[in-house]
């Protein structure tokens, strides 16, 4: 992963991005399959689903699941509009209803992962590091986060409260 912005050039760009309210990407015209052919020809015969949508959330989502029975694996996928950056995480689903963000995955999802980061990277995008995803943010208001809770990670992928 080779980063092509810093810590400080993201949040200058965050704060710049939400400066006159919160990005609307149904109103910007913001593509809803952006990269998404792409990404499921390098992992073929698995294919991500296409979970995007701009209500609350300023990056194309797509998700693909791993297993038949349980437990499955499900990566979330997330590439912001906010700055050309990309989250990768897994969930590990023992029921249909409890799952549990995990690093802990079988062999072969290792390589579907790196497949799909691969093919972002080559997309022109960088992977966030984790550790920023918890960065505060000032001055920007959210829909849903309280102004003290406002994160990176949730200027660049999707807003929730806490």
């Amino acid at each position: 992963m080779t980063l092509k912005m810093s810590l400080s050039e993201i949040v200058d760009q965050v704060q710049g991005q939400f400066r006159n309210g919160v990005p609307n990407g149904w109103l910007l015209g913001w593509k809803l399959d952006r990269g998404y052919a792409t990404i499921n020809e390098s992992i073929a015969p698995h294919k991500a689903a296409n979970m995007t949508t701009f209500d609350y959330c300023f990056c194309n989502y797509y998700e693909l699941m791993i297993g038949n029975d349980y437990p499955k694996f499900a990566l979330a996928i997330r590439i912001s509009f906010i700055v050309p950056a990309y989250s990768l995480h897994w969930t590990r689903y023992d029921s249909e209803h409890s799952g549990v963000v995990t690093r802990d995955i079988p062999v072969a999802a290792v390589h579907i992962e790196n497949k799909i980061r691969s093919t972002i990277d080559g997309l022109g995008y960088f992977e966030l590091p984790s550790d920023w995803h918890d960065k505060e943010i000032n001055d920007v208001i959210l829909e849903l986060s309280d102004t003290d809770s406002v994160t990176l990670g949730k200027c660049l992928f999707c807003d929730y409260a806490q």
